[in-house]
């Protein structure tokens, strides 16, 4: 076992199986119950930070909810009365996640959609696109990565899934398996679809799980000798 990871608001399985599939007990913490069965906390992400295995894990992923967050629902702010309201909350509790992990300098990866997270609190270190890294879709993705972790190596253009090719406005542009031709999420309305969107990507997941597996093992070494 190389260590303990702790996944914040996921439920999904995907990153904390690629946690285990490198070799790390991984716990995931969601108010909701679990999608798939392993290690599940259910709470508040903020009552687990309270615990000994916050204490004690090794590195945190943290996904904090998007709804409000995200570019692509923003424009409701001005037509849903109140909505506004829920993205300064949940700016808020991105600052006090970030505060968090700062103060305890716990090695953590943020994601996030593109959203007002970077506008407003602090630009993430990269973006980065499913089909990049195995995935036949388009998402793109900010990441934070704090106390230390690298950004993600991303693989070569000549290993991206390459995307079908549609005509759109006289131009000719990529579009994904999760795209319309017009670039709309394929995904129709229902009460799963802000879960299911909100979903990481497993080549995303695993490349997080691998590469900073490697990465804190090189530190490892040096650790020991301070």
């Amino acid at each position: 076992m190389r260590g303990l990871a702790v996944i914040l608001f996921a439920r999904s399985g995907v990153m904390r199986s690629a946690f285990n599939a490198v070799g790390w007990d991984a716990i995931e913490v969601d108010t909701a119950p679990p999608q798939r069965l392993g290690m599940h906390w259910q709470g508040s992400a903020f009552d687990f930070m309270e615990t000994r295995m916050w204490r004690a894990a090794d590195l945190a992923v943290l996904h904090p909810v998007c709804t409000y967050l995200s570019g692509s629902g923003l424009h409701w702010n001005k037509r849903s009365h109140g909505r506004e309201a829920c993205t300064l909350w949940s700016l808020d509790q991105v600052r006090r996640l970030f505060e968090r992990v700062e103060r305890d300098r716990k090695p953590a990866v943020f994601e996030n959609p593109v959203g007002i997270i970077g506008t407003k609190i602090e630009p993430c270190t990269q973006t980065v696109q499913p089909y990049q890294f195995g995935d036949d879709a388009s998402k793109r993705t900010c990441l934070w990565m704090k106390n230390g972790l690298p950004p993600l190596t991303i693989p070569a253009r000549s290993e991206w899934v390459p995307g079908r090719l549609v005509e759109q406005s006289g131009k000719t542009v990529e579009r994904w398996a999760n795209q319309t031709d017009s670039g709309q999420n394929r995904l129709g309305p229902s009460e799963e679809r802000a879960g299911m969107r909100s979903e990481t990507y497993p080549g995303i997941a695993a490349a997080i799980a691998r590469q900073m597996t490697a990465h804190l093992e090189q530190q490892l070494p040096l650790l020991e000798a301070a």
